[in-house]
């Protein structure tokens, strides 16, 4: 077991990471270049992270649930259709054209798009099978968007998304964007990678002790 880490981020409340730090801990093993200066993670998911990375030291993050409000307003809500596959690909095409409408008006509440993925139905502008892909694009942007808004001061040195493939290439995507490429680990390699540190490090220990 991994303990996890606490802190308190940058819009001062309490924030968590369960998990994730064993990818980070891999990503410092597969990529060693990522253990010098400081560099803004990207850990895309249900709980997407967003960390501040200095000198291979994490010094604070900030969660934000982007890929469960995804699935809760595309299996629970008429914004999407009731036909759409919980499974189904994103198709970059709707992705993209949610990312720019998205960016078209930044300073609009998010709250005040989604129903564009509904009413793009209605009126016949969009296909049903493309609702969840904007409704993906709308969110990815908001996201990026945000996390480059408040960690402007941690990109200077580099900006790398650990994860699974299909969720970093989202969020390069979306990331171009806005004026950024970005670094990609694979986030099961980096999981492996982490794991193995943790092993090691256990193994060394008890051997240590048993000396």
């Amino acid at each position: 077991m991994v303990p996890g880490i606490r802190c308190e981020n940058r819009l001062r409340a309490a924030d968590f990471i369960r998990g994730e730090e064993t990818q980070v801990l891999g990503a410092l093993s597969l990529e060693p270049g990522l253990r010098h200066g400081r560099k803004l993670l990207c850990l895309p998911g249900t709980h997407t992270k967003w960390l501040v990375l200095e000198d291979g030291v994490i010094r604070e993050f900030l969660s934000a649930p982007t890929g469960e409000v995804f699935g809760v307003l595309r299996d629970h809500s008429v914004l999407v259709r009731d036909d759409a596959r919980a499974d189904q690909a994103i198709g970059a095409g709707a992705f993209e054209a949610g990312v720019k409408r998205y960016r078209e008006s930044p300073g609009a509440q998010l709250l005040h798009r989604l129903f564009e993925c509904r009413s793009r139905l209605l009126n016949a502008d969009m296909e049903a099978r493309d609702a969840a892909s904007f409704l993906s694009g709308l969110l990815i942007a908001s996201d990026v968007g945000g996390a480059l808004a408040l960690f402007a001061d941690a990109i200077a040195d580099g900006l790398v998304l650990v994860g699974a493939p299909q969720l970093t290439q989202l969020y390069a995507s979306a990331l171009s964007h806005y004026g950024h490429d970005a670094q990609r680990v694979d986030g099961a390699q980096a999981s492996l990678a982490g794991l193995t540190r943790v092993h090691q490090f256990l193994t060394s220990q008890a051997q240590t002790h048993a000396v």
